[in-house]
């Protein structure tokens, strides 16, 4: 222990992250006896005219705004402390890895993996949107993939879409004009403009889906002029020939928020994506030579089954007959969904498709351990 909180409520145990706001911290809640994490907010930030940043007033809209989202892939709100000069905010803590970090990991995320976590955040945003409520900081920094604690918990169910401490709540901005809150590297163009609104949370999660299957920026480069300059007037760095989730990227990342590819499109899309990525991944039963009971064939080596198969243990499910006579046939399994939304994606595929780069980081490439099917792993099935 290194401190107390809260007027000696809470023990504090470590720092979990920092941004520019404030500190997140893990702590012990003797008053509910659970491990918590606290946001404690900066009191020393000053705006441009020399007045205090954040007031108690907005710690207290920012505890109203997550308070009032109840979702699943939403980081909770527990409590909030307003104790003059240390304003806390008191949230469920989450045992996980922010995806930053999974990925700058090797082996690489697949694209199925990356798809999942897309649609998880895509459901939270959808549901902040829904209640007036702009994150304004997707990034992979403030995405977190819990640790598997229950069996057959899929990858979309441990997403957790965190801080949104620079949340715009309906017609009133938490912050003034006059500051640029967020992660400049995941800005939309529209909001050097002033303007801003769900797209620009879209446009936010296509570079977060852009850097988890590409582990890069689209829009790289260190001085915050030229990084600004790129976000408005070029266009990405080209994605891997190839990319199963290039046509999603390429929509959100449109920088005309009235083109930009819609929460219900992506959604669509990302679903058909998984959809059919589980459906190749599945053992196909196959007849031996010589007749006889059909088996289920092997997945090659160095591959592994999409994230529910098997619940996520990292070896293909057993679909062979059982011994003894008379077995039934395994059921042939339904081919995967054909329509308008799969027709756009293979033409993104087919416009695209080409070579992988060597060590290039793409789904081949992550076929294996990178599909998270380790039991001890933050990705797999079983307790990580």
């Amino acid at each position: 222990m290194t401190g107390q909180f809260g007027g000696g409520r809470f023990d504090r145990i470590r720092k979990l992250g920092e941004g520019g706001m404030g500190s997140v911290w893990l702590a012990w809640d003797r008053k509910l006896e659970r491990k918590v994490a606290i946001k404690q907010l900066r009191t020393d930030l000053l705006t441009p005219q020399g007045k205090p940043l954040i007031t108690p007033a907005r710690v207290l809209r920012e505890a109203r705004a997550i308070s009032r989202l109840q979702h699943p892939n939403i980081v909770q709100i527990l409590d909030l402390i307003e104790a003059p000069g240390e304003p806390l905010l008191i949230m469920e803590y989450v045992a996980g890895e922010p995806l930053s970090e999974l990925i700058e990991r090797r082996p690489a995320l697949t694209e199925l993996q990356a798809a999942e976590i897309g649609l998880a955040v895509l459901d939270a945003l959808t549901a902040a949107h829904a209640q007036q409520v702009l994150h304004r900081d997707v990034k992979p920094g403030n995405i977190l993939i819990k640790r598997a604690t229950v069996h057959r918990e899929t990858l979309s169910q441990r997403v957790r879409l965190i801080d949104f401490g620079n949340a715009a709540i309906e017609d009133y901005r938490v912050t003034t004009k006059s500051i640029l809150v967020g992660s400049l590297w995941y800005m939309a163009p529209e909001r050097f403009n002033g303007q801003t609104g769900a797209p620009s949370d879209l446009w936010s999660l296509g570079v977060t889906l852009y850097q988890a299957v590409e582990r890069r920026l689209p829009f790289p480069g260190e001085q915050m002029q030229q990084v600004i300059h790129a976000l408005i007037n070029e266009e990405p760095a080209p994605l891997t020939p190839g990319r199963l989730l290039a046509p999603v990227i390429t929509g959100l990342l449109v920088k005309d928020p009235d083109r930009r590819l819609e929460a219900a499109q992506a959604r669509d899309m990302l679903v058909e994506i998984i959809e059919t990525e589980r459906a190749r991944r599945r053992p196909r039963p196959v007849r031996p030579e010589g007749g006889g009971e059909p088996r289920s064939t092997p997945h090659p080596q160095g591959t592994a089954p999409g994230p529910h198969a098997a619940g996520g243990r990292g070896r293909a499910a057993e679909h062979a007959s059982p011994a003894g006579h008379g077995a039934r046939a395994a059921a042939p399994r339904p081919a995967p969904r054909t329509g308008p939304v799969a027709a756009r994606v293979a033409a993104g595929v087919r416009r695209d498709r080409g070579a992988q780069p060597a060590g290039g980081g793409g789904a081949a490439a992550g076929a294996g351990a990178a599909d998270g099917r380790s039991a001890a792993g933050p990705l797999g099935g079983g307790v990580g």
